[in-house]
């Protein structure tokens, strides 16, 4: 097994006026490369502090996060924005598209201030090919629909060829069948060999996964495959 991602007695508690309040509690989890992960709970529950620490966003008051074998919550800001850049990729509940930009122009993005520039936009085009949008790849961001839009964000994703793919809530503003259409491009691209991890509370959605980790209180409480 080659873990991708390690949480090793991980806590992270938040300052609220005068009272700390935590968020997990000693945390050991590990996530496999080509694992498919729903994290669920209720509101409020770590999920989304589970996910930050996971890629980086966020830093643990106690414990380790380890990243592809990279021990990540000691490094500098500067360090970890290397990391997020290279390895890892988000997916969030909006698709945070550059509206005065073309699809392909977003799915670009990733590579816009990289050296490598040659052949970036076949690149592109081949990632709207797999998300099946190919053809909508000169179109404006308004003249796309919630989930076209939704699978023009992953296609951006795929163009930093990441590590790993954390989505938090990526189906929570979508109709059903834009929902189903996202459910379904997660589950080729996991077996193409990416690695997702997301948060839902969709119970279709987390039982469509390969594993799902269920949080409460800030704890893992049971793990089913």
């Amino acid at each position: 097994m080659d873990p991708i991602v390690q949480l090793r007695g991980v806590s992270k508690s938040y300052k609220t006026g005068e009272e700390r309040v935590a968020a997990l509690e000693d945390v050991d989890l590990e996530i496999v490369r080509n694992e498919y992960v729903a994290i669920m709970g209720p509101s409020g529950s770590g999920k989304s502090t589970l996910l930050n620490l996971m890629g980086g966003i966020d830093r643990p008051t106690s414990g380790e996060v380890w990243l592809a074998g990279q021990r990540i919550d000691q490094l500098s800001e500067r360090q970890l924005l290397e990391v997020r850049r290279r390895r890892v990729a988000y997916v969030f509940q909006d698709a945070r598209l550059m509206p005065s930009l073309t699809a392909i122009e977003n799915v670009m993005l990733p590579r816009a201030f990289s050296a490598r520039s040659r052949g970036d936009r076949a690149a592109a085009l081949e990632c709207l090919e797999r998300v099946g949008l190919r053809k909508r790849a000169e179109h404006m961001v308004h003249e796309l629909s919630g989930g076209e839009a939704q699978r023009v964000s992953i296609a951006r994703t795929l163009m930093k060829e990441p590590d790993l793919i954390l989505a938090d809530e990526p189906t929570g503003n979508l109709d059903r069948k834009s929902r189903m259409d996202i459910v379904h491009l997660f589950e080729e691209l996991n077996s193409m060999g990416n690695t997702i991890v997301l948060v839902t509370h969709d119970q279709e959605i987390g039982d469509r996964t390969r594993r799902c980790i269920r949080i409460d209180d800030g704890r893992p409480l049971e793990e089913a495959a």
